[in-house]
């Protein structure tokens, strides 16, 4: 895979917690494309990154019961509420691209782990990493 592609995908995760932080402080629970369009407006994504930004928003809100109980089966001792929006945005886009999608795990906890420590709290990295790890040795399906 060349750099573009990669950045772009790295854009597009990082853009798509950035849409299902602000749907899940919105409680706007499900995916809208004039929301994310808006969104993606006021970033001025590229084409390639609002396209894959857009795939994995809507598949994590699509299919949110399911991986939110994912996540709450992983996240031993942690109920979903009181997992920070941030980390609960990074948790769904991974839990999606884990179980839907043919991307090898190793990226999509390496990607998901960087933006826990990008933007995330102290321990954000260590927690997702934990989470995730946990939701990607269990089988799809």
């Amino acid at each position: 895979m060349n750099n573009s592609k990669t950045l772009s995908k790295t854009l597009a995760r990082e853009a798509s917690v950035q849409f299902l932080y602000q749907c899940d402080v919105l409680e706007l629970f499900y995916f809208s494309t004039s929301h994310f369009s808006e969104f993606a407006k006021s970033l001025e994504l590229e084409e390639s990154v609002r396209v894959y930004a857009s795939i994995l928003a809507k598949g994590a809100l699509d299919n949110l019961k399911e991986i939110d109980s994912i996540i709450t089966s992983s996240a031993t001792k942690w109920n979903l509420s009181r997992i920070s929006f941030l980390d609960r945005a990074i948790l769904r886009y991974a839990t999606y691209e884990l179980r839907y999608t043919e991307t090898p795990k190793k990226v999509i906890l390496n990607e998901a782990i960087e933006l826990a420590k990008k933007f995330g709290e102290n321990n954000s990295g260590r927690f997702v990493n934990g989470v995730l790890g946990a939701i990607a040795e269990k089988p799809k399906g």
